[in-house]
């Protein structure tokens, strides 16, 4: 990956924590929020986000004991997702 990306994609991992932070949102230890707090990080709805991940277009998720458990998405993961010009505006 080129420095350039990496430096954006750190950058933009920044600014969604600092969101994060300023919004009162939970942040996991190894940085991840909630499906409905990373829509609201997006600045979409969770339904949108959850369409998105169940049509494989959203950032990587993480769900800890398989189906029918609480979704998570790592804030690194979504500013990478960003950056590589994933987001939909």
């Amino acid at each position: 990956m080129p420095n350039d990306l990496r430096d954006r994609i750190a950058h933009c991992a920044t600014l969604l924590r600092e969101a994060a932070d300023i919004a009162g949102m939970t942040v996991s230890g190894d940085g991840r929020v909630s499906e409905a707090d990373m829509a609201k990080l997006l600045g979409m709805s969770a339904g949108h986000l959850k369409a998105l991940r169940i049509e494989g277009r959203a950032p990587s998720h993480h769900q800890p004991g398989g189906p029918g458990t609480r979704i998570s998405y790592k804030i690194e993961l979504a500013a990478e997702w960003i950056e590589r010009g994933f987001l939909e505006v």
